[in-house]
Order: C-alpha cells, then structure tokens, then sequence
C-alpha cells in the first residue's frame, strides 16, 4: 500500500510513490515534535519532551520496513526535524539510547520494549536512518533527498503527541560498573560470551570521551551486564552485553566493564 495510511498517525512527508504530506507539524513551534532547553535535559515549561515519529518504507529490508522513533529528551528550539529526517542525520542532541530510541512497532515503543541498538550518524546528506540497526548496522535503507537512497518513503507523527505526559528521561548513572578491565569480557569459566551481544557504535572507544559515551549508552540497554570497547583493529565499536560475563581477559584492543549488580557470585 504505498498510502500506508495508518489510524492515529498524520503523513507530514513523503518521497516517491507514497501520498502528500503537510510538513507544517514538523516545524517549530509545533506541539507535535515538541522542544526546549537540551541544557536541562527538560522542556522549559516543564510538560514532557517525549514523542513518536514513524517512518515506513516499502521497499526497505523487512527490519526497517517500519521504524518508529521514540524521542526521550528535549530538542534545543527551532530544532530542523525536517532535515534531520530527510537530509542530515546528525548526533548532536540525537544519540540513540540516550535521546531517542527506534522500535520496530509502536507497541514496543510505547513499552520501551526491545529497542534497536546500533547507531551512526553525519555523512553529509544523508538522512534516517543512516546505518541503524537493531543489533549492528545495516546498510542501505537511509533516504536522501538528494544522494538517493531509498526511492518510497513517509514519515508520519502520532496524533496523541501533544497529550504524551512522560517525563523526559536523564542520561543514566554508570556507577553500576565496575573498573574497567583490560580485554574483551568472558564467562566465569573463561569461556567467550557471544550470546546476547549488540552492537552498539562504531569507531574505536579508547579514550575517556568515547568510553564514558559507551558506558552510557550500555547503561540505557536493557538487561545490560557488560560493556566492551573495542579498538584498533576492524570491529572497533562499542557493544552491550545482557548475558552472564564475569571479567575481562587481558586480550589488546579490548576493554570491558562488569555490571556489578548482576556479577555471578
């Protein structure tokens, strides 16, 4: 249906074959995308920053043929959504995990269930959601409007936005980690764990800057129990573990850090 009308969403953009659109409810001041003072991760009149912004895509690799975008802190005024969806898609005031989070349903958004977990961002004209993905990066599902992309897609916001009461949520404390020990992280017997891990970035993650991000937005998984960096060599990123780890192994490039609250004792 390349309408995709869908009860309780207004179309405010469309590329290709999908419908017209009113691109008014993405600018400011609109109650529909709401904004304020990133400043004090709050809006300046106090009411929720949270809303919902859908693409769908036809044509897109199943996983992203729905997106559903959950913002959870406040953008600064004037914010541009418009070519932050369809042109530019940039980090500053938009890291995945801590100032949105992207679901593949509406319901799982509204439940903060199963959020995806990798991200990138800034390649010049290129729009959402670039290499996004729920567990590592996936390729070529971004639109443009003028680097290609994909060819059919509409962008749409949720009717209950200006009534959403949630409040806005503070990046998270990463006092739950422990000292941050030297290799990638493994089972108590010693034994690599490579079950319940997400990717998280890209690029390596060996300075405090970009290890304090990581832990971050490991912190903001749910059912975290370790963070790993990785460095210098071809899978540099940062990834978030949620099944059992113990310790880092002293392998180079690596970095780990334990959840101490869900350690094995």
């Amino acid at each position: 249906n390349p309408q995709a009308a869908t009860p309780g969403w207004t179309q405010v953009y469309s590329k290709g074959l999908l419908a017209p659109y009113a691109d008014e409810l993405l600018k400011s001041p609109s109650t529909f995308t709401k904004q304020g003072d990133t400043n004090l991760r709050r809006l300046q009149n106090a009411d929720s920053p949270v809303f919902y912004i859908r693409r769908y895509c036809p044509k897109c690799t199943r996983s992203h043929r729905e997106i559903i975008y959950k913002r959870l802190t406040a953008f600064p005024e004037g914010y541009d959504f418009i070519d932050l969806f369809t042109n530019n898609w940039v980090k500053t005031n938009n890291i995945n995990l801590l100032d949105f989070t992207l679901h593949y349903s509406m319901e799982d958004a509204l439940a903060d269930a199963n959020p995806w977990s990798f991200c990138n961002y800034n390649d010049n004209l290129i729009g959402f959601p670039r290499d996004c993905g729920p567990s590592n990066f996936v390729s070529g599902q971004w639109n443009s409007i003028s680097r290609g992309g994909q060819p059919d897609i509409a962008y749409y916001v949720w009717n209950d936005n200006p009534t959403v009461t949630d409040p806005a949520r503070p990046y998270p404390s990463v006092d739950e980690f422990g000292n941050k020990q030297a290799g990638f992280c493994v089972k108590s017997g010693g034994g690599d764990q490579n079950s319940g891990v997400y990717r998280i970035s890209s690029g390596d993650v060996n300075t405090p800057e970009t290890e304090s991000l990581c832990l971050q937005q490991c912190a903001a998984f749910p059912g975290h129990t370790g963070c790993e960096a990785i460095f210098n060599q071809s899978n540099r990123g940062c990834y978030v573990h949620t099944q059992e780890v113990a310790r880092g192994n002293g392998r180079d490039n690596h970095s780990c850090w334990i959840n101490a609250e869900t350690t094995s004792t």
